[in-house]
């Protein structure tokens, strides 16, 4: 559930319905469609809605690709055909509301596609997180391991970084556990609602899991791992990464260490 709620366009939808059903009341208390096919404030109001519902749908829901979105000219033209055909053939203030609306669809429909064409003709540019059992670990040779515990802060800080820049991070509890390290290297991450959360086994394969599926959603060419990790587990994302030309990265606080030992 937690996973469909944090679906891209969910919370524009769900906004722009409500602003939508306000304007209606205030422009039309008593809600008559006539009236309101006719005021271009509530035209642009269903305009957005639509826009972002049909975003929402195709886009995070349906995961539309190239040739589905190649149809979407189809929809939209027909949308437009048929207003043409109703404002020619029909009468009265009728004619009017469904031209309208007709082309308020056709308008939102091309709006999306073009959003679409956007996100699929953009380049994979960031990076995820992926917090393992969430928890950080950096590797430690007891409780007074200074060089540690520093690196220990500045992960801390990349991970509250990493946070307020809202790029995608999600925890995922892996089945089979790695061996305990001491308490000293252990960061404990509390997963945020807008994070999302996965279960995974590694015995099975990533392309048949939400987490696999989530990961492929993300504009992201490169996966890094905290937390713990398992070598099976290791040794598979890096295959699927390379199937999908994802460089996938375990760093687990090795590189801060190895910086704070370096200057030291």
């Amino acid at each position: 559930m937690k996973q469909f709620f944090n679906k891209p366009y969910l919370l524009p939808t769900l906004i722009s319905l409500v602003l939508l059903a306000v304007v209606s009341l205030w422009l039309s208390p008593a809600l008559d469609l006539l009236a309101l096919a006719v005021d271009l404030r509530w035209l642009s109001v269903l305009a957005l809605f639509l826009f972002c519902l049909f975003c929402w749908v195709c886009i995070s829901l349906g995961r539309w690709g190239e040739v589905a979105w190649k149809r979407a000219d189809y929809l939209w033209l027909g949308c437009v055909a048929l207003a043409l055909a109703v404002q020619a053939a029909g009468e009265g203030s009728l004619r009017w509301v469904a031209t309208a609306l007709l082309l308020v669809l056709a308008l939102s429909l091309r709006a999306t596609k073009v959003k679409a064409e956007i996100l699929l003709k953009t380049p994979r540019r960031q990076a995820v997180w992926l917090v393992l059992n969430q928890r950080l670990e950096v590797p430690s040779e007891g409780r007074l391991d200074m060089r540690a515990q520093r690196a220990k802060v500045r992960l801390v800080q990349l991970l509250r970084d990493w946070r307020v820049g809202q790029l995608p991070l999600a925890h995922v509890q892996v089945t089979a556990k790695a061996p305990d390290l001491l308490a000293s290297s252990v960061i404990e991450v509390k997963p945020r609602f807008s994070e999302p959360e996965f279960t995974y086994d590694f015995q099975h394969s990533l392309e048949s899991t939400a987490l696999g599926r989530w990961i492929l959603e993300q504009p992201v060419d490169t996966v890094y791992l905290f937390g713990e990790i398992n070598s099976m587990l290791l040794a598979q994302l890096f295959r699927w990464g390379k199937d999908h030309n994802l460089e996938v990265i375990a760093d687990g606080g090795v590189t801060l260490l190895n910086e704070e030992r370096a200057a030291a």
